[in-house]
């Protein structure tokens, strides 16, 4: 049991009624192996950004707090699904979601980045700069049709998209008594939102909209059409929007 344990285990199988100090020791590992389950069980709940961001401090002493970060948001949803979800059951709609963030997940794992959090039929993906792997941009680009791709493959419904990158401010957003949330706020996740709005619309192919920044952090391995200039609520000026065609070798 013990090495079960150490490999990462959290099964405690055990039971000693000696009455002596043999049986206290053996409670106080079931009562261990107890808290390790419920931590790989919180693992599901949580994005894998906050999950290392609580491993890498102490619990007593996590409090709000964040740094700005270069990162690139994607805002991805499943097209009509308000309506899907009127035709079919509470158990098909709950699956054709679970479907969706799935694939999701195993996409932001494959190109580096993680599922932020989920609202309704959308999943927002963060891909963070880190410096041992490729452009966040590219990455969440190639994310943002892979999963495009996988998607379709999956009978799924047709996805719409809205990629934007820029500074953002990354860390633990709440209270300091109550809950926190680790997440990314700023201008870009405003941004990828509102195009994967405008993607409903005046797209031809991959319903990938892709913002100007964005494009440049591929570094010209992009492929994209110009759609249209569009107004951004609380914005002085419009923003010139594209859709993702492709990512060249």
């Amino acid at each position: 049991n013990a090495n079960s344990i150490a490999k990462g285990g959290d099964e405690w199988y055990t039971e000693i009624k000696s009455g002596d100090e043999f049986e206290s020791l053996n409670n106080k590992f079931k009562d261990l192996v107890t808290g390790l389950k419920a931590r790989n069980l919180l693992k599901s709940y949580v994005s894998d950004d906050a999950f290392s961001d609580i491993k890498e401090n102490e619990s007593l002493k996590l409090s709000p707090g964040g740094e700005y970060i270069e990162a690139t948001i994607v805002f991805s949803a499943l097209k009509d699904y308000e309506y899907l979800s009127q035709q079919i059951t509470p158990q098909e709609s709950i699956q054709l979601l679970s479907n969706f963030m799935a694939l999701a997940d195993e996409v932001a794992k494959e190109f580096g980045g993680s599922i932020d959090k989920i609202i309704g039929d959308t999943i927002m993906l963060v891909f963070r700069q880190n410096p041992t792997l490729t452009s966040h941009g590219l990455r969440a680009a190639q994310a943002a049709l892979a999963l495009v791709d996988k998607a379709d493959s999956a009978d799924l419904p047709k996805l719409y998209t809205g990629i934007a990158s820029g500074k953002v401010i990354s860390g633990r957003i709440g209270s300091y008594s109550g809950k926190l949330d680790f997440t990314v706020i700023g201008n870009p996740v405003n941004l990828a939102a509102r195009f994967k709005t405008e993607s409903k619309n005046g797209t031809e192919k991959t319903g990938i909209i892709i913002s100007g920044t964005t494009i440049g952090l591929t570094k010209g391995k992009a492929i994209v059409r110009f759609l249209r200039r569009v107004s951004i609520k609380g914005k002085a000026h419009q923003y010139n929007i594209y859709e993702l065609l492709g990512i060249r070798e």
